[in-house]
């Protein structure tokens, strides 16, 4: 917009003259600076409507509207020169399985605070749902800004073009990162061609919780807790008390909430048993 309104100040060339007047030089449109910023103003916010896939219409674009999401979006012109932005290092790589868990909680809490190259925290690439709320059965569209800027933009920022793919680059190192070298890589390497970050989160999630490998861990951690006992003798009740502890995270952890109830009730049989059988202090 700067360059369009340094065109219109300085065209240059000539312009024609009356009759047989000569030409004379093109000395342009006058454009106050107050002007050209408006003028900024209302380019930004078209670009960023086109970009959360709100219709732009002209005619009800006012100053108002203009302003507020030019204040809200300011400094995502250029974030690198914000300088008191919050240094955002990548997750530490997971070694083993047993932290996926935080793993995850780690990745996800880089996305939702590194941004992209539109402005937009690089958690709209891995959201669940790529349909607008507005058709997707059982969501209603909350209105323009709400619940919150931040959430809006995780929601409705578009999948496609430039940004998007220099987004979606950039959470695949961030995947890459974490599970390069480790038990996960198996599992994501293959979106390493194409950089495919969203595919590589999702594939990652599905496979350490979906439905499978849930329903092993839990097995598992049941067998564990059912099968806990002490005889008094060869360790600590406490000891025996404790090997509970990483079962009962799973099982928190994994099972749904309509199952926690069933679940912890057999951790604290587990737990009771093992204190009803304390031998009495002579």
């Amino acid at each position: 917009m700067k360059a369009v309104c340094k065109r219109m100040i300085q065209p240059g060339g000539t312009l024609p003259g009356r009759g047989a007047a000569a030409g004379r030089a093109n000395r342009g449109t006058p454009v106050t600076f107050v002007a050209e910023i408006n003028l900024r103003k209302a380019c930004f916010c078209r670009n960023y409507m086109n970009r959360i896939q709100r219709p732009f219409v002209a005619a009800t674009a006012t100053l108002i509207l203009v302003n507020d999401v030019w204040a809200d979006r300011f400094d995502l012109e250029n974030p690198d020169r914000d300088v008191e932005r919050e240094v955002i290092r990548d997750p530490a790589p997971m070694a083993k399985v047993d932290d996926i868990k935080k793993t995850l909680e780690d990745i996800d809490n880089v996305l939702n605070k590194r941004r992209g190259l539109g402005g937009s925290t690089l958690a709209y690439i891995t959201r669940d749902t790529l349909t607008l709320p507005e058709n997707t059965p059982g969501e209603v569209d909350p209105g323009f800004g709400l619940p919150s800027r931040e959430a809006e933009l995780i929601r409705r920022t578009r999948h496609d073009g430039p940004s998007y793919r220099h987004d979606n680059i950039a959470v695949w190192a961030i995947i890459r990162h974490v599970a390069h070298g480790g038990p996960a890589w198996a599992w994501v390497s293959s979106f390493g061609r194409h950089s495919n970050g969203r595919g590589a989160y999702l594939a990652l999630r599905t496979h350490y919780f979906g439905d499978s490998y849930t329903t092993r861990a839990v097995t598992k951690a049941d067998a564990t807790i059912e099968n806990l006992h002490w005889d008094g003798r060869t360790t600590h009740w406490r000891s025996s008390l404790s090997n509970s502890t990483r079962p009962t995270q799973t099982l928190m952890r994994m099972v749904s909430p309509s199952l926690k109830q069933r679940r912890c009730g057999t951790c604290l049989k587990a737990s009771q048993t093992l204190v009803l059988k304390l031998p009495s202090t002579p």
